[in-house]
């Protein structure tokens, strides 16, 4: 059985015309460092009686197609991702030209990513993939690399390629020496590493499944693209957005009745006395000056004994 070589994998992308469907044309290699972009369907174990002490043969579950991508940030390949996870942007200029990308795009594009192995052969088809998350760390040596999110509809195996012959793109990579954070044009100060994520926050269409795909996914109704940031946020009431969760389920409270208290660990934390230690007066010889100083200055007034 032939084995896969990392040396020979390779990446096609290409924007789709129709959501889910592969193009058959127009797809261009892509570099990537790792990827995790894979369909997968549980198996349910049979809930049934009386068959014995053998496990009765397990039930398919609904398929999930997503994964991540590792990419590297470079001149030409990088603006492919970057418009997955915006949108078209507006170029202006001619030598240079300048790509806007702006946030919050209602409608997203959708691509085709295939997974090439030749020497097995296998070619995995991954239609309907779109960015749920895109995200790199900045430093001040190293590779620089960017992690997609990507959530897809199906997943088609082959023994041959779909994605015809991709054009390949020259691998132009930045360096971390090559970046610089700044504020409205504002060099920012001494910043010794950063991480930026933005997240479109895709919510998965959970319909009954066709023939094996996964869940198509669509911008939330009610969330704004963005950036994520690295904290966590308490849940808020239910509000106008979704009123069916203040009628059709309301917060619930468990009530559990304390449990009783031992015998002994009340006698524990009840006051107990003092132990005062008598000691019989000497009044043949006076008391000595250390002992008085050293007792005076708990009640913070300070005894001078002469003799």
């Amino acid at each position: 059985m032939a084995r896969a070589h990392g040396a020979r994998a390779q990446m096609a992308l290409a924007f789709e015309t129709v959501y889910g469907t592969p193009p058959a044309s127009g797809y261009k290699l892509m570099p990537f460092a790792r990827a995790t972009l894979g369909a997968e369907q549980p198996l349910l174990n049979s809930e049934l009686l009386g068959y014995g002490r053998d496990p009765l043969a397990p039930i398919k579950d609904a398929v999930t197609v997503d994964g991540d991508v590792t990419i590297p940030v470079d001149v030409e390949a990088f603006g492919y991702w970057l418009k997955a996870a915006f949108g078209a942007p507006t170029t202006t200029g001619t030598t240079p030209k300048t790509h806007t990308f702006q946030s919050g795009g209602w409608t997203l594009p959708s691509m085709s990513i295939e997974t090439a192995m030749p020497e097995v052969p296998r070619f995995a088809m991954y239609s309907g993939c779109v960015l749920d998350l895109l995200s790199w760390t900045m430093q001040r040596s190293g590779l620089l690399t960017a992690t997609a999110r990507l959530i897809a509809q199906g997943e088609t195996i082959a023994a041959s390629t779909g994605a015809g012959t991709p054009a390949a793109l020259g691998p132009q990579r930045f360096g971390h020496f090559n970046g610089a954070v700044k504020r409205n044009g504002t060099a920012l100060g001494n910043v010794i590493s950063a991480e930026i994520t933005y997240a479109n926050n895709l919510d998965r269409i959970e319909a009954i499944p066709d023939g094996g795909l996964g869940p198509s996914s669509e911008l939330s109704e009610h969330r704004v693209p963005g950036a994520e940031l690295g904290r966590k946020i308490a849940p808020r009431r239910a509000g106008a957005r979704d009123p069916e969760h203040r009628v059709e389920h309301p917060a619930m409270i468990r009530r559990r009745a304390p449990a009783p208290r031992p015998v002994l660990d009340q006698e524990r934390r009840e006051d107990r006395p003092f132990l005062v230690r008598h000691q019989l007066p000497r009044h043949r010889r006076p008391p000595q000056r250390a002992a008085l100083n050293h007792a005076s200055d708990d009640l913070g007034i300070r005894f001078v004994h002469r003799t």
